[in-house]
Parts: C-alpha cells; structure tokens; sequence
C-alpha cells in the first residue's frame, strides 16, 4: 500500500508515520509511506504517480487540505483521502471531495489503525482470483493480485511475483492472457505483460513497477496501455 501524507506540523507527522509503520508491521503488509507537500503532491500526481491513500490536514499554510482534496480528485477517483484534523467543522466541506474518512488528531491512535484495517480487509477481498497451473506431473496456482508482470522465455512463460517469486508457465503468453482479466493485465511489448494494478508510475513509454523495475511499452501498445491505466484507477483522460 502507498500511502501519502500532506501536514505541516512536522512532530504530528512523524508521529503519524510511526503509528503506520507499527500498523504494517503488526499486520505483517508491504507500505510505502512518504510525506510532501501539497503543490509537490499535485505535481506528482500529474507525472504519473499513483497512491492508495493521502493523509490530509485541512488548516494548512498556503494550500488548505480541501483545495487540495478536491485537486486531487480532480486527477483520480480511486485514491482514498482520509483528513487529520483538529476541527470537526471540517466534515462537511470534506463531502465535496468525496472523502473517505475523517479523523481528529486527538483520536488518531485509535482510529488511524480501525480505517487502515478497513481498507486492508476492502483489498483482500479482491484477491480471491487465482491463475491455475495443472499437468499430471506438477501444478500451482498464482493469486492474480501477485502477479507483478509476465515475461517470455525461450519455450516458457516467467510469472514474476510479489516477494521476488517466480514461476514458470508451459503455455503461450497469448492462452495465459486470455485467462487473466483483461481490464488489470496487459500485453506492453513482444514477450511481456504487467498487470497494471502494480504499476507505481508511469512516463515516456515506461512502467514502473511495485518491485522498482522499469517495463519497456512499445509505442503501439502506449495508448491501449495507459487508456486501461485511466479506466482502472479513475483518472480523466
């Protein structure tokens, strides 16, 4: 999970951060967790950078959290932003930018953990997909939410996977594509396909992947590529 945090108050923030970094921990769940400011975060968003979650204070010097709210609804409406704030009268403006949680900074340690458990148990519910491997001799079967990109060799199919795993496949890239949802894995160039919910940034024909690696898209592909991209993380094309 990638998680953004915007406030102004650098003591609240680090503790924010160590309250997250306790959470993941616990639950034993990969986060990625970085503080910026508002304008660096639009900015980001623009080039390509995606996020599960933004932290907002709403009272804040230049930029207040819900012009910021609502510039980052603007660019996707799949990131969660949750506001931290010391004043209730900020409920009702948050509506308009559709938030999805609000939590004053004087109940953050217990609520922060309460909404992260939410959105974890939202998350699994959508890795009940698997990919299914079976000969006589050997079979396996891959959560499709795992699968960070597939790539061609030689006679077989390499599925590269969270935590550094691999497998190796035995049938064509093109029978395994029509067995993966064709609106979170595409084909990107000859021989390779990402499943583009692992897709952290993107930029001149590049994909970056969650495990950092860099995915070449041809320029045939770029358009199909980055119109799914749109679709699947509700940003406006």
């Amino acid at each position: 999970m990638q998680i953004v945090i915007v406030e102004d108050n650098v003591r609240f923030a680090e503790q924010v951060i160590h309250t997250l970094n306790r959470f993941f921990t616990e639950k034993e769940e990969d986060a990625e967790i970085c503080q910026m400011e508002g304008t660096e975060l639009l900015e980001k968003l623009d080039e390509g950078l995606f996020c599960d979650v933004c932290l907002l204070d709403v009272e804040m010097p230049g930029m207040d959290g819900i012009t910021l709210g609502q510039g980052i609804r603007k660019r996707s409406d799949r990131v969660r932003i949750v506001y931290l704030t010391a004043h209730e009268r900020y409920a009702v403006p948050s509506y308009d930018v559709r938030a999805y949680g609000y939590i004053l900074k004087g109940d953050y340690r217990e609520k922060l953990p309460e909404l992260l458990m939410r959105i974890l148990e939202e998350e699994r519910e959508k890795e009940t997909e698997y990919y299914r491997s079976m000969t006589e001799k050997e079979g396996y079967k891959i959560l499709l939410s795992d699968i960070l990109y597939l790539e061609k060799d030689k006679k077989h199919v390499c599925f590269h996977c969270k935590g550094g795993k691999t497998y190796r496949g035995k049938e064509t890239l093109e029978n395994i594509m029509q067995q993966l949802p064709e609106d979170r894995f595409v084909a990107i160039d000859k021989g390779v396909a990402v499943n583009l919910g692992h897709v952290t940034e993107y930029r001149e024909k590049t994909l970056t992947m969650r495990d950092g690696t860099k995915q070449h898209v041809s320029r045939r592909a770029w358009p199909g590529v980055i119109a799914k991209l749109g679709r699947l993380l509700g940003i406006e094309q």
